[in-house]
């Protein structure tokens, strides 16, 4: 027999609940039919239906049996080869069978204290499980309890009642495993990520009407990992307790009361990452709705571990971006949670930096906006630390006011009592006052910093696209600096005079500097130019500059004194060209040096001549040392230069014009008269850098 109907309407999620109502409607239907005929007629029943077609569901070879219908206990067997819904081809039930040996019938219910359930399908599954089940007639009401049953590889136990279109399910559930093909499978989605893996125990509470269906949970994941469509958000390993009630309407879902306690596993965002299992972390929220359109909103969240009280309020937004609401960061610990949650997501020089301090912060967003923003930082101290032996730059006692407002400006500071850059430049107690606006801050007055014994007079300061790669831009001046102080800080040859100058624009974006104009240094009575300057990874572990320097009428008598490397008077004037210093180092440039033809008086003393001589590979020292020579304390010149074109740490060497035989270092001028003369073309760079500096730190060269 082929029954064709269309009575039946779907059940929410169309699957094995469905299917159940269905069994329970014919079920009541032939036993109502038995119960009605005379005892004395009816005895036994046995029934079958080929197929039950409906929109939403078909079944397969029902077939029930009822023996001993005018005994004290009936005995009833129900069963179907199969039941499918044409959307949902996996949620399909391959077998079921229901035996109750014992069966109770009166006028009002129809019931059964043990019963043997056997069920098949890709979710559920039972074996002769023991159950108990009693049918009101006049309510239509079905109480049932399942002790066993295994449910997604895990076991589950069942309570529940059942009544037309509502029905309240209870259920234990032990090991479950959870994922996203699951949710689709029953006709749902995941409700927080596009791809989910987990395991769930614990108690939940289900209740069905036409309308909506709600979750009361009490559980625990383990082994959870989550990911949204974008990889933005990922969980992995997660262990998680949560609590709280889960509402679905035909619109939308809904989480209320939701406590979770996150106790091990790693979750990465675009905000943050932590490990769990070093950092456990407390989430509780109220009012989380999200719908199919991505939208979504909180009433009340907070996020708590021992270093950070984060709180949401009335938040709105789209898939990952915030529309609306309040965020508020309250006594956070930077030193714990700087290295802990945002260093690990940072992808420029930035995650090279350890922090501490406390600080408080308010962000208010409105319309997918920043509104208005505070921040304060309190005795905070930033070290740049890369795997590299100094550190690049350190800030002590810095506290920070930062505000700004949609409709106002906002006044803030920056203020420290000290610092340092490559663990050689001081810098002064200095106070940054600030002009605040939603996407930047800028200096709002010039200010001295003091530098050693001079400063930066800062005219132009000013930081805008915060978040992982700020823009800076950055001009002023350097008001007179001792070079010895410098030299001495670098460790270089101590030098004398000062050094002063203009530093045109600075833009620094994304770890990279670049001078939009010249920069000008006063130094040795004559001026540097610095042009093209470009410099990347400063804060790395190994930067990169490239710059073009040129040098204008240098006095040679104030230069050669300086490093003791004997005295020579004139002018020079040079060039740097293609300059590259890799973790500042030279790696190449094009170099060439040649006196001035403003010179006045020209004269180089002995000294100068041996140390020009041992650095340019010239035999002229041990001639000076052996014959009448030896007698003048210097000599004049016309010409005095050299070039050095440095590729693959070689330095091709050549004079100021060619010799008969090599190159001129020096080309002498007047009575007496000495010409230096190079030879040796190609130098290891390090070797003419370790001369260099054997001449500089001793104040002569060793003549034999």
């Amino acid at each position: 027999m082929t029954v064709e109907t269309d009575i039946y309407h779907p059940v929410f999620f169309q699957t094995v609940k469905q299917a159940v109502k269905i069994r329970i409607q014919y079920f009541v239907l032939l036993i109502s039919i038995s119960l009605s005929a005379p005892s004395w007629a009816l005895n036994s029943v046995s029934l079958s239906v080929e197929k039950v077609k409906a929109k939403q569901f078909e079944i397969d070879q029902i077939s029930l049996d009822l023996k001993g219908i005018n005994s004290t206990h009936p005995v009833i067997q129900l069963s179907l080869k199969k039941a499918k819904s044409p959307g949902l081809t996996k949620t399909d039930i391959q077998s079921f069978k229901f035996r109750c040996d014992a069966l109770v019938l009166d006028k009002h219910n129809i019931a059964c204290d043990a019963a043997d359930l056997t069920l098949v399908n890709p979710f559920i599954q039972a074996k002769k499980t023991s159950s108990s089940w009693k049918y009101n007639l006049q309510e239509s009401l079905l109480d049932f309890q399942v002790n066993e049953l295994l449910m997604l590889s895990g076991k589950a136990r069942l309570a529940g009642k059942i009544k037309q279109h509502d029905l309240f399910i209870e259920a234990d559930l032990e090991n479950v495993n959870l994922s996203s093909d699951t949710f689709s499978q029953i006709g749902l989605e995941s409700p927080f990520a596009a791809a989910t893996e987990s395991i769930l125990s614990g108690n939940l509470a289900v209740r069905k009407t036409s309308k909506n269906l709600s979750i009361d949970f009490d559980a625990s994941l383990a082994e959870t990992f989550f990911s949204d469509e974008t990889g933005a958000f990922l969980a992995d390993s997660l262990k998680a307790r949560l609590k709280g009630k889960y509402q679905i309407t035909a619109d939308e879902s809904k989480l209320h009361g939701l406590n979770i306690n996150l106790q091990s596993g790693e979750l990465l965002t675009p905000f943050f990452y932590t490990n769990l299992s070093e950092r456990p972390v407390r989430l509780t929220m109220d009012g989380f709705s999200f719908n199919q359109n991505k939208s979504w909103s909180i009433g009340k969240a907070s996020l708590k571990d021992n270093a950070i009280d984060l709180r949401l309020d009335r938040i709105t937004g789209e898939a990952a971006k915030i529309l609306d609401g309040e965020i508020t960061l309250s006594q956070a610990e930077l030193d714990k949670i700087y290295g802990f949650y945002f260093m690990p997501v940072l992808t420029n020089d930035l995650a090279q930096l350890t922090a501490s301090g406390t600080l408080n912060t308010r962000v208010v967003f409105n319309q997918g906006k920043i509104e208005s923003y505070n921040l304060n930082l309190d005795q905070g101290l930033f070290v740049h630390q890369p795997q590299a032996s100094k550190t690049k730059f350190d800030i002590q006692g810095m506290n920070l006011s930062i505000s700004g407002n949609l409709q106002t400006e906002s006044s803030s500071y920056i203020s420290f009592e000290k610092g340092t850059l490559l663990e050689t430049i001081e810098f002064g107690q200095t106070t940054f006052p600030l002009l605040a606006e939603l996407d930047s801050v800028r200096l709002l007055e010039p200010v001295n910093m003091p530098v050693f014994d001079g400063g930066i007079i800062i005219d132009q300061f000013e930081i805008a696209e915060f978040g992982n790669s700020p823009s800076v831009k950055f001009e002023g001046l350097i008001t007179p600096i001792s070079l010895s102080r410098v030299t001495e800080a670098f460790d270089w040859p101590v030098m004398t005079g000062k050094i002063s100058g203009i530093i045109p624009a600075v833009k620094y974006h994304d770890g990279n500097a670049q001078f939009a104009g010249t920069l000008l240094v006063r130094a040795f009575d004559g001026n540097i130019l610095v042009k093209n300057l470009e410099a990347s990874h400063l804060l790395s572990a190994w930067p990169v500059m490239h710059a073009d320097l040129e040098f204008k009428e240098i006095d040679l008598e104030k230069l050669t004194e300086t490093f003791e490397f004997g005295k020579i008077t004139g002018l020079m004037n040079g060039r740097f060209e293609n300059l590259q210093l890799e973790n500042w180092q030279p790696t190449r440039f094009d170099a060439h040096f040649v006196s001035s033809e403003k010179s006045g008086k020209k004269r180089i003393s002995q000294k100068a001549v041996d140390n020009i001589s041992n650095l340019g590979g010239a035999g002229v020292a041990g001639a000076l040392s052996r014959s009448f020579m030896r007698f003048f304390e210097d000599f004049g010149y016309d010409k005095i230069g050299f070039s050095c074109v440095l590729r693959n740490n070689v330095c091709e060497m050549s004079g100021v014009e060619d010799a008969q035989t090599g190159f001129y270092l020096v080309k002498g001028g007047g009575i007496p008269r000495i010409d230096v003369i190079g030879h040796n073309h190609n130098i290891d760079w390090n070797i003419f850098v370790d001369r260099l500096v054997n001449i500089t730190n001793s104040g002569s060269p060793t003549i034999q």
